[in-house]
């Protein structure tokens, strides 16, 4: 029975870990996307994968957005600006919608 539940751990794991990289790769076009279009200079470093600890045990999928790092002076100014807020909550909106809506089509 353990080796059961063990392989259909390894199955679910698996399952949202597909479902993950899904919901990461439209969040991420999306919120590129808007934040580009209004703050020059804005990198895409793409998705990353890894054992985030925030994100171990989740039964659903999961992603981690890094919308700027405090470690480079320009990024950490944007932080605090309220537009800059804005761009990067309606690109993560946008990227979710178009998660949900690739999921009703398939």
């Amino acid at each position: 029975v353990s080796l059961l539940q063990a392989i259909l751990f390894d199955l679910m794991a698996n399952y949202k870990l597909n479902d993950s990289a899904h919901l990461a790769d439209e969040v991420q076009k999306a919120l590129y996307k808007r934040v580009s279009s209004k703050f020059h200079g804005s990198r895409n470093l793409g998705v990353k994968q890894g054992p985030f600890f925030v994100l171990v045990g989740a039964t659903m999928p999961s992603i981690l957005v890094e919308t700027a790092f405090l470690s480079n002076e320009m990024e950490e100014a944007r932080l605090a600006d309220p537009q800059y807020q804005d761009a990067t909550a309606e690109g993560i909106l946008k990227g979710i919608g178009s998660y949900i809506t690739g999921l009703r089509r398939d």
